[in-house]
């Protein structure tokens, strides 16, 4: 696989700090303190990195708090990489290279735009307003970083921030009564711009735990630190 298709596969999983996000629309009225604890849903990407702007589809799928699986399709249809991730265990198949990188978040090499696969959990982090009608909420996390949280009327997130990362949630609609935003914006530091459309997202439906379990028979698994930074 050549530099340009890694920089794209790369980039697309970044936008997992989307996965947080979730869209479409039913009748049911919205619940602003209904939760996600499932998801899956196709999803439409676009990232922008400096000058360079790709789009792309994939399948997403996610179970609270902290198991994701994405799949980065060809126009084709066919499965061109994958992303797993439980707890702080990642790992990335290029499926049709029989290869594999595993290890931990604090494996990644050091290279900007795998920095954003470090935001997945922070991103699909739940977080309410202290009081009701509170639009402004800032707080210092375990490690010391100052988080800032906007929220709507209604006591959505708006918008986090922290150190110079920032996520946008935008268009929020009902499925069955959850809130779940139609788009979800990602900023990282280094300038990183990834934008995630959900189409008929399933919120909360039970998920075989096999789904979060990579097929890796005849997969050669190197260290992540391996991964191809350029």
């Amino acid at each position: 696989m050549n530099n340009t298709r890694y920089f794209f596969i790369v980039l697309m999983l970044f936008i997992l700090s989307g996965c947080v996000a979730r869209p479409v629309s039913l009748a049911v009225p919205i619940n602003p303190a209904a939760t996600i604890d499932t998801l899956s849903s196709s999803v439409a990407l676009s990232v922008k990195a400096g000058e360079k702007g790709l789009s792309g589809r994939g399948i997403l799928i996610m179970r609270y708090p902290d198991q994701f699986r994405l799949m980065i399709l060809s126009p084709f249809g066919t499965t061109v990489a994958e992303m797993f991730l439980s707890g702080d265990e990642l790992l990335y198949l290029a499926s049709s290279q029989n290869l594999a990188y595993k290890g931990h978040l604090a494996d990644l090499p050091n290279a900007p735009a795998l920095q954003g696969w470090r935001l997945l959990r922070w991103t699909t982090e739940r977080v309410f307003p202290a009081e009701e009608g509170q639009e402004y909420l800032s707080r210092q996390r375990e490690g010391g970083e100052w988080e800032y949280i906007d929220f709507d009327s209604r006591g959505l997130v708006l918008k986090k921030s922290i150190y110079g990362d920032e996520v946008r949630y935008e268009g929020y609609q009902s499925v069955a009564g959850v809130p779940v935003p139609t788009t979800i914006v990602i900023t990282d530091r280094i300038g990183i711009t990834v934008r995630i459309t959900l189409d008929e997202p399933e919120v909360n439906v039970p998920l075989d735990q096999k789904a979060f379990i990579p097929a890796l028979v005849g997969v050669t698994v190197l260290p992540l630190s391996q991964f191809p930074s350029q």
